[in-house]
């Protein structure tokens, strides 16, 4: 695989207005995060294991759901601040690419009425809430068997009822009542909105590029590497139970 090395001229950098310098480089920082955590969520869930391997990559797939939920709604606020509080979308705006302004309109539009990632990311990724939590308990059947599995060492000890009980809270902030089309839902709306800030990212990176570093490549020193990629998105899986050198890993 190829990749292409980009050296972005210090002396231009800061030779840019500050709020727009501040904007370029949290808009690459969030850029990272979205491509981390979007690959994070493949590696971390496997739809293939069964049993106690199942219940602890559902476990890992809601942790960077939850995680993942809160990083765009932070992301959201990072824009409402440093892109429309700074009024650079009045600058920035009309200098978009087409896709660059369909997906700011599209974040508009989402964020600007109540909407889903906003109530879990305020509810259940950063913030440990009591009152869904004894509510949702109370609703399990009372012969439901609630399981934990402790491992000899802490990184091999799954609280799985636990997660349970949070991620079925987590799911009735959804519209949809039964479970996995809930799942579904905020699966759907993490992954539409995370694709809208990816588009307007790159879009708007590209606008400050060429407003104040560069129209062309050429007007950078690049450089084409060659990368290996020995790992398929789709078959590597980043599994729960582990074991440290020296230890018996059967």
């Amino acid at each position: 695989m190829k990749v292409y090395r980009v050296v972005v001229p210090n002396d231009k950098l800061l030779g840019m207005p500050e709020t727009e310098r501040v904007l370029l480089v949290q808009l690459g920082h969030l850029c990272n995060e979205l491509s981390f955590f979007s690959k994070l969520s493949v590696f971390a869930s496997d739809l293939n294991a069964g049993g106690m391997e199942r219940y602890a990559m559902v476990t890992q797939s809601m942790i960077i759901t939850r995680v993942f939920i809160g990083k765009i709604f932070e992301a959201w606020r990072m824009m409402e601040r440093d892109f429309f509080g700074s009024r650079l979308s009045r600058e920035l705006g009309p200098a978009l690419s087409q896709d660059g302004k369909e997906a700011l309109s599209k974040l508009k539009r989402y964020f600007g009425q109540s909407n889903l990632i906003s109530t879990i990311r305020n509810t259940y990724s950063f913030h440990y809430g009591a009152d869904n939590i004894e509510a949702t308990l109370r609703t399990l059947p009372t012969d439901k068997p609630l399981e934990m599995f402790l491992g000899e060492n802490y990184s091999n000890t799954l609280h799985y009822f636990c997660e349970e009980i949070v991620s079925t809270a987590m799911l009735g902030a959804a519209s949809e009542t039964e479970p996995q089309k809930a799942m579904d839902q905020i699966i759907g709306e993490l992954v539409e909105v995370s694709g809208y800030l990816i588009d307007f990212t790159g879009h708007t990176m590209a606008a400050i590029f060429e407003r104040h570093l560069g129209k062309s490549w050429e007007d950078f020193e690049t450089e084409d590497i060659e990368v290996d990629t020995p790992f398929s998105l789709e078959k590597f899986k980043i599994p729960f139970f582990i074991h440290r050198d020296g230890e018996d890993g059967t």
